[in-house]
């Protein structure tokens, strides 16, 4: 039987360019909550009008309790607007582990694909945070495919500065991850060069086991995950996808 997807806050062009797509390849069901315009009647989905955002997120979390949808998808509303909601104790969609954003960015040439965490949640995570956001994008790499993922904690040196904090939080991250069972490769602090290109790990002479081969990229910041991520979904043709993990349900 298909998954059935709660949309908070759909529009009309989210309906043609998803919603319609994929319904019609038979991979999921959809409910859209909507509120920015009167949507064409269609077969390929259950429409319900809302007054307001605040409302659509609340339809939304409502079918995922009551069994109807097994996965939530903002649309045309404010992230903000879904998260509140989603953190409310009542709603009993929190899990005792850490929020994160992970973004799967797919170059349309082909040469990369990234997952990339975290971009858009966690503002300045310590390191038993980047610990949790590194597990959490471990299990989407995984989930797409990659069995062992080659994870970069990135800072902007490959080696670890004491003036730096963003190098001695890399370290700690990857040296947990070498400590346990977890199917990946993990390795911190890398600069984005190494992390992600050939040639400048073989002129720089490293000799850890990510050579420019990087599957999960795990950024020191919000800062910094945001301005990669809306720098590459702005200059280079790429296919993007993500989801909110560490709740419940599904959040994408």
């Amino acid at each position: 039987m298909p998954i059935t997807v709660a949309i908070a806050g759909g529009d009309q062009r989210l309906i043609d360019e998803f919603v319609i797509p994929m319904q019609a390849k038979g991979l999921c069901q959809f409910i859209v909550f909507g509120t920015k315009q009167q949507l064409e009647a269609s077969a390929a989905y259950d429409y319900v009008a809302c007054a307001t955002d605040a409302l659509a997120v609340t339809g939304a979390i409502n079918a995922v309790q009551t069994q109807k949808a097994q996965i939530i998808m903002k649309g045309a509303i404010h992230t903000s607007t879904l998260l509140r909601a989603v953190l409310q104790k009542e709603n009993q969609l929190r899990t005792e582990g850490v929020l994160s954003q992970v973004s799967v960015i797919t170059f349309k040439d082909g040469s990369h694909r990234w997952v990339l965490s975290d971009p858009g949640l966690n503002i300045m995570p310590d390191v038993k945070t980047k610990i949790a956001i590194t597990a959490n994008a471990i299990a989407v790499a995984q989930t797409i495919g990659i069995k062992e993922p080659r994870v970069a904690v990135l800072s902007a040196v490959e080696e670890v500065s004491t003036k730096m904090q963003s190098s001695v939080d890399a370290k700690a991250v990857a040296d947990y991850f070498k400590a346990s069972a977890c199917a990946a490769i993990v390795e911190g602090p890398l600069s984005m060069d190494i992390a992600t290109d050939p040639s400048s790990a073989a002129q720089k002479k490293y000799t850890g086991m990510i050579q420019g081969d990087a599957d999960v990229l795990i950024v020191p910041n919000i800062e910094s995950g945001n301005l990669m991520y809306k720098t590459i979904t702005r200059f280079i043709p790429s296919v993007i996808s993500g989801a909110i993990m560490g709740q419940r349900c599904q959040l994408f």
